[in-house]
């Protein structure tokens, strides 16, 4: 180890032949081992310009890269130096990483990111080349505000290693902005099975994702298993529990969906009129459901008071009425229908269907013909009409 003997017993080899490449190497490294960084170049340099193997000249140009960037701060001449490397042979990943390093210090997202593309395409090993997919798709997203060309990297991260995390995340989130569920499962099913040492607040997210989208593909007992799980990490979050009241009430569960849809709505202000209409609405059905009619009617007329035209409340009293032969009620409801329905064919259709009622139900002759000369003003030549008319 006596590097000083050493260079001297090189130094004397390179006097007696200047194209001594082993011991020019051998400088170079002792130079280095010593801090003599621009000796150390030096020697590369001329290995560099030497050799006839293209391997060891591509190595060559990115050891001097190395030292030009770590011991002398020389950015310029060291990317040149990588860039010498990568031009001898593309699928150089030390002097990829190298030039990516450069570029992205210096504010140059677009070169770094073609950078990242050509290090990614040139990676054999499955999760590195995910990993780097990921970090492209980080750079296009956050530096370049590529968005679409951002989600192509991810999904080619997933494609490469479908448990990496931080491809399946980003990709989650989009899937479900776009509304494309079914792609959006397996990666919440997989984020959810692997989220144990994720904080309570991520879990949570998760798990309400996942009961999203399994609501939206129809998977009602799935769903509800993941809200449930969502609900347990935070109990108060308002989403949830609407997620837990729609799932149970879709899967006729009566108890759990009235007693979410009134955690809901005490949290709903009175500007929140749509929300406070669809609820009172599930509230009625639900009662209905329990054959509770007149609780039922009390919160379909709450509905009605929050958003007199909410056409699910209108339709559900038409129906409930008919179940208890009120006809008046029946057409009074319709009625309130047909003031929000300005479509020719809806309109006739629902006019011919206060006619039959009156006709057929409440035995009032004057009352459906009344509806039905309505009517034939929109068809007058209807052959069926007019038919019942007669």
């Amino acid at each position: 180890e006596d590097f000083d003997r050493a260079i001297d017993a090189y130094r004397n080899i390179v006097d007696l032949d200047d194209s001594n490449i082993p011991a020019l190497d051998a400088l170079a490294r002792l130079y280095d081992k010593v801090g003599d960084a621009n000796s150390a170049i030096e020697a590369m340099s001329r290995v560099a310009d030497l050799t006839p193997d293209t391997r060891q000249r591509v190595e060559t140009y990115y050891r001097i890269g190395r030292a030009l960037d770590e011991k002398l701060g020389d950015r310029v001449a060291a990317q040149e130096r990588y860039e010498q490397a990568t031009d001898l042979d593309p699928s150089h990943l030390p002097s990829l990483q190298a030039l990516r390093q450069i570029a992205t210090d210096g504010g140059d997202y677009d070169r770094a990111a073609r950078y990242i593309d050509q290090e990614q395409s040139y990676t054999q090993s499955p999760r590195q080349r995910a990993r780097l997919l990921v970090e492209l798709g980080r750079l296009r997203e956050d530096s370049l505000g590529d968005h679409t060309s951002a989600v192509l990297a991810w999904e080619a991260a997933h494609e490469a290693d479908p448990e990496n995390e931080d491809a399946a995340l980003p990709l989650l989130d989009e899937y479900i902005a776009q509304e494309q569920w079914e792609r959006a499962e397996p990666l919440g099913e997989m984020l959810v099975r692997k989220a144990s040492k994720r904080d309570r607040q991520e879990q949570h997210a998760l798990n309400f994702k996942l009961g999203l989208v399994c609501q939206n593909l129809g998977l009602d007992e799935k769903a509800l298993r993941a809200y449930q799980a969502a609900h347990q990490l935070d109990l108060t979050d308002q989403d949830t529990i609407r997620g837990l009241a729609e799932v149970a009430f879709r899967l006729k569960d009566c108890g759990s969906a009235l007693t979410n849809f009134q955690k809901v709505l005490t949290a709903l202000d009175d500007s929140q009129t749509e929300a406070r209409a669809d609820v009172y609405f599930k509230l009625g059905c639900i009662k209905r459901e329990q054959g509770q009619a007149k609780q039922a009617v009390g919160n379909f007329e709450k509905a009605l008071g929050v958003d007199a035209a909410h056409r699910p409340t209108l339709d559900a009293l038409v129906s409930l009425y008919a179940e208890l032969k009120d006809w008046k009620q029946v057409v009074q409801y319709k009625r309130l229908i047909l003031d929000n329905v300005y479509e020719g064919p809806e309109r006739f259709r629902i006019l011919t269907e206060i006619g039959d009622v009156w006709a057929d139900n409440d035995k009032n002759p004057h009352k459906a013909i009344e509806a039905l000369e309505e009517a034939r003003e929109l068809e007058p030549t209807n052959i069926p009409l007019l038919h019942k008319l007669l």
